[in-house]
Parts: structure tokens; sequence; C-alpha cells
């Protein structure tokens, strides 16, 4: 792996780190990160963001596990900014901008996902041999 690859990976654990640190402390500080006053909607919010910021810090380590097509990462990357400008709600006077963090999330992964600048050069390697067929005369 290259220098890039490296500081890619250090960089996107390091927001997750600092992501799901968010969403622990939101919690304990019992903020209300939907719409609706449920306390329900409200873990399952919780549960959204961090199962979200798991497949991120997951596919930063293992490219493979995101689809090849570019139609369908640029479709997540929507369906999140959909989600979260629907689900979620920002309070700036508590501190609460979940809603904000996870647009950019869905933002960065629609631009940056299809130009392919998170895949190593080792994963398209492997992904060119793949796609090679030998015929052999």
């Amino acid at each position: 792996m290259t220098i890039k690859d490296y500081i890619l990976k250090w960089l996107m654990a390091i927001i997750w780190w600092w992501v799901v640190w968010y969403a622990i402390w939101l919690y304990m500080q019992n903020a209300q990160i939907v719409w609706s006053w449920d306390d329900l909607q409200n873990m399952i919010a919780y549960i959204f963001v961090v199962i979200i910021w798991l497949f991120l810090l997951a596919i930063a380590f293992k490219e493979s596990l995101l689809p090849n097509n570019r139609r369908w990462v640029l479709l997540l990357g929507v369906g999140i900014i959909w989600c979260a400008h629907i689900y979620l709600i920002d309070t700036p006077n508590q501190s609460v901008y979940l809603k904000d963090i996870m647009k950019l999330v869905g933002v960065f992964l629609a631009i940056v996902w299809p130009m392919k600048a998170l895949q190593s050069k080792e994963y398209e390697e492997k992904k060119l041999e793949e796609e090679i067929e030998i015929i052999e005369v």
C-alpha cells in the first residue's frame, strides 16, 4: 500500500472515532436528534448514525464491500443525504449538528467514491485481473 492509502485509512478512522464519540456524547446529554419526541425513534436514529459510520469505516479498510457500480454508490450517497434531511434535526442551542454531518458524509461519498479516490492501487489491480479473460488458442 502507498502512503496515500495509509493516510486515507487513518484519516477515516480518526473521523469515525470523532463522530462515534460525538454520537455517544449526544446520547449521554439526552439530546433529541429526530423530529419526534419518542425515545424509541431517537434511539433508532442513534443506531442509524452508528451503523452508517461503521459501514464507512469498513469500506475504508476493505474496498470490496462497496459495489463497483458507480451509480449504486451515487444512490447510496444520495440516500444518506435524503435520510439525514428527512429524519434528523439540527439544534444549534444544544450543539446537535448530526444532520449536517450526515449530509456531508453523503456528499463526500457521492462525489469521491465514483472518482475512485478512496480505492487503493492493489484493489484496482485485483478488479482488473478479475475482469480480464484469457483466451487460449
